[in-house]
Order: C-alpha cells, then sequence, then structure tokens
C-alpha cells in the first residue's frame, strides 16, 4: 500500500505512523510544513511564498490559528500537493489535524482520505468562534472519507457538525507494550531525580499557557505541608519555563520542584514509569456567549482524546490526576473520577486530590492495577495502529 501523510516530519506521532506503516511493508511519503529524515520515508518539504510570516521555524509556537499568510499559501501549497499525490499515486492520504493538513487535504481532493482531528481546538473551539473556520470543518468532514476521533466525545461532536456515522472509526491510538522501560531504567531515573523513597509527581507539557502548570505549582505548597517527603518534576519546555520557575520561588518550593526542561519523546515513558503520579493541568480556555452572527457558543473539550502523555501514565502504572474533561469517563468509572479527576485551573482541589491518594496506600494499588489492565485491554498501539491498517485495507 502506498501511504501519503500530511503532517510534519518532526512530530514523534507523525513519525510513529511513519515507522509503523514502513515496518508492514507499505511505502510511506510525508508531505511535511517542516523539514525531517526518517529510514525508509520520503520526506517532502513544500517551498512556500511568505515564508517569514508562517512560523513554521519557530519551536514553540503560542498562536497556531491560521493566519493570513497561511490561508494565502493554502491554495498554492495544495496545488504543489496534488501535483506531489498525482505523481505519488497514493493509496491513501492521511491528514494529521484539521488546522492545517484536513484543509490541504480537502483542497487538493485525494480520495481517499483519512481524516485525524487531533486535539479539539479547530473541533470544539475554533469552529464555535470562528465562522470561516465552522465552514471549513463541516466541509472537511464532507469531505474525508474516513473520520478517526480517539473517544466517544470526539465521536459525538463530529456527529453535531454533520458526519455521517458510517466514516467515523474511533481508534484512541495507545502505547508500544512491547517497549515499555525496565525497572532498572525507571530506578536509575529516579535516583538522578532526588531520594528514591518520597512519592514522585510528575507533569510533562510544553509550558503554553493552555496546559497550565502554574496550577500543578500552585498546588505543590499545600501537598508538601501535609506531606513534606513529596518531590516533583516538570518536563518540558515553552515559554513559560522562565515564568513557572520564578513561581516556584515566590511560593517556597524551589527546592521541591524541578524543571528538567525538554525530553526526547522516547524517554517521556521512562519518567512516568519512574513516577509515582502523573498530573495532566491542560486547562484551555472555554468562550461562551454568542458570536458576531448569532450563534451560540459550544466551545468544549471534545475531541481532546485522552492525550498519548495519560496513555503512556497508564502503560507504566503510574496513577493519572488529571483534569476532568470531555471522553475520560469513556474509560473511568465513577469511583475512579471521584478519586482522580480535578477542576481545571483549581489547585486546591489538585492537592485535596493527592493529599487522599497520599493517605491512602490501598486505593493507590487498587488504581495502578486497573490502569495497567486498561492499558492492556484498550491502549496497545500496535494492535491499535494495526486496526487502523485493516481499515485501509478494506
Amino acid at each position: 500500500m502506498n501511504i501519503c501523510i500530511l503532517g510534519n516530519a518532526q512530530s514523534p506521532h507523525i513519525r510513529r505512523w511513519a515507522k509503523f506503516f514502513t515496518a508492514r511493508g507499505h511505502e510511506v511519503t510525508i508531505v511535511s510544513s517542516r523539514p525531517g529524515e526518517l529510514d525508509g520515508v520520503r520526506i517532502h518539504v513544500p517551498n512556500l511564498p511568505f515564508e517569514a510570516r508562517l512560523r513554521r521555524r519557530q519551536t514553540f509556537d503560542e498562536d497556531r490559528t491560521p493566519n493570513f499568510a497561511v490561508y494565502l499559501s493554502y491554495f498554492i501549497l495544495a496545488l504543489t500537493i496534488r501535483s506531489v499525490l498525482k505523481k505519488l499515486s497514493p493509496d491513501i492520504v492521511m491528514a494529521m489535524t484539521m488546522e492545517t493538513n484536513g484543509v490541504l487535504s480537502m483542497i487538493s481532493g485525494h480520495h481517499p482520505t483519512a481524516l485525524f482531528p487531533l486535539g479539539h481546538k479547530a473541533l470544539s473551539i475554533a469552529s464555535e468562534k470562528s465562522l470561516v473556520v465552522r465552514l471549513l470543518v463541516k466541509a472537511m468532514i464532507r469531505f474525508a472519507d474516513m473520520l478517526y476521533p480517539g473517544d466517544s466525545a470526539g465521536v459525538d461532536r463530529l456527529l453535531e457538525l454533520g458526519a455521517s456515522r458510517e466514516k467515523i472509526f474511533v481508534n484512541p491510538w495507545g502505547v508500544d507494550l512491547d517497549h515499555l522501560p525496565s525497572r532498572a531504567e525507571a530506578q536509575q531515573l529516579r535516583k538522578r531525580l532526588g531520594p528514591v523513597d518520597k512519592k514522585l509527581f510528575v507533569s510533562m507539557r510544553v509550558l503554553l499557557p493552555e496546559y497550565d502548570v502554574s496550577t500543578f505549582v500552585r498546588a505543590v505548597p499545600e501537598i508538601v505541608a501535609a506531606y513534606p517527603d513529596t518531590r516533583y518534576v516538570v518536563v518540558g519546555g515553552g515559554p513559560q519555563e522562565n515564568e513557572l520557575k520564578k513561581l516556584a520561588k515566590e511560593l517556597g518550593i524551589a527546592d521541591h520542584v524541578t524543571f528538567v526542561g525538554h525530553a526526547p519523546y522516547d524517554k517521556l515513558l521512562t519518567y512516568l514509569a519512574a513516577a509515582d503520579f502523573y498530573v495532566d493541568p491542560v486547562n484551555y480556555p472555554l468562550p461562551t456567549g454568542s458570536t458576531w452572527w448569532g450563534h451560540k457558543m459550544r466551545c468544549s473539550m471534545a475531541g481532546n482524546g485522552y492525550s498519548i502523555t495519560l496513555l503512556m501514565a497508564l502503560a507504566t502504572g503510574c496513577i493519572p490526576l488529571v483534569t476532568r474533561r470531555s471522553g475520560l469517563s469513556d474509560i473511568f468509572d465513577v469511583d475512579d473520577q471521584r478519586l482522580i479527576l480535578w477542576e481545571r485551573g483549581n489547585p486546591n482541589d489538585l492537592a485535596e486530590k493527592s493529599k487522599h491518594l497520599l493517605s491512602s496506600e490501598t486505593e493507590c494499588d487498587e488504581i495502578q492495577a486497573k490502569v495497567l489492565e486498561l492499558a492492556r485491554e484498550r491502549f496497545d498501539w500496535q494492535r491499535n495502529a494495526r486496526l487502523v491498517e485493516k481499515d485501509y485495507l478494506a
């Protein structure tokens, strides 16, 4: 099978799909906004007008909404992609994310196309705020031959926007359970991070406002006051790094919180295997009210999926403490939600949930057993990726 992926060749997620299909004997080409190299995979990076305005060379882009220059470039880029697709004659195009690659796949007009609406920004926020984005999203949904949300909330949202149920294939991706870090690797990293007898909390996100790592930092003083033998690690780089370090000093917890900066994707599992708790404070601002054209906005976290780092935590038995959002009721029952889900932007709620779990080893053991089983049953990457391959071959 000849597969063309529209996506960022530097993204570990795009690379993971490319490696999987290549290993399965398929021919893979990535048409990418950013340069990259990958053994056995052709990567095509089109030349674009308005290059200086496209932000594609930035490591961290706080505003990833397409700007005027991007929209102008779409048509020229789509013509380039159309030419590339004509030469490649792929059996299927995978368009990863709606904001750019979904639009490009639609304009280039290739069938069949599988659209992966990763995250909720275009699906559940931008499509409520912007008439242009809403019309584009609806058009993309009609155009795509296959739609791949990661959870039931994403399914419901696609249906609300006019998708045909026959086009929807739920696939949460997952973690390669055959390549988890060894206990020795995890213990070695845990020793480097500090005393091994202290409970370890880890958060791993790009340090951007929507991931709200500041709420995690603000929760630490209350937890430390009750449990001083705890320590905290923030994995990730980004524009807010200095601001967060300053906040930790102001709160008097700089000795308890370690900022390790950016870590390679293939090292994230080891950090989670080394930790006791994984904290995901994601907190996108959800606008309310009505738009200028009179549409009542229904912004939500629908389509966010479970996040790959959450799935990594489940696979390693690291107890998740994550913000309440759409889709998580698929995998956590009411009792689990009471213990591990906390209100977005509320450091006191996070602290209370953390202190309760620290006080009960029995509940922690039960949760750990549940999440390990959940990972085996639902989030085996190799099995889930093969299901996508089966869909393509059908």
